[in-house]
């Protein structure tokens, strides 16, 4: 009986180990005084990553640049590719959405693992 419960829980703790692998999906995020990362998420399959959400201006004026970063890791923490998008004329108060994609085609995207957010002016 031992040895059964034994082998029952080896094998949920591996089963737990395998889902937990791969697309972790946890992340990061940067911001600096002046920008707001309101909210932030990924989709995708075997062929994209999108990383969306959107960011707040809550400095005292405009922005005239402003610069998103996305950085795509493996299961170690190897930086795999990163992906920026830019943010122009960006009013005080004012929150945009952005979305930034890491293809298929691009080198090491089978090692994905997670990904973290970064925004500067």
């Amino acid at each position: 009986m031992t040895k059964q419960l034994n082998t029952v829980l080896a094998l949920v703790l591996l089963f737990t180990l395998v889902g937990l692998s791969g697309c972790t999906e946890h992340m990061g995020n940067t911001a600096n005084s002046e920008i707001q990362i309101l909210s932030q998420n990924i989709k995708g399959d075997d062929s994209f990553k999108a990383v969306y959400g959107s960011i707040k201006n809550v400095a005292n004026r405009e922005i005239d640049e402003v610069t998103v970063k996305v950085r795509f890791y493996d299961i170690a923490d190897g930086l795999l590719w990163t992906e920026t998008t830019t943010v122009n004329h960006f009013a005080k108060g004012e929150t945009r959405n952005f979305t930034v994609t890491y293809w298929y085609y691009e080198p090491n995207f089978d090692l994905y693992d997670h990904y973290t957010v970064s925004v500067s002016t």
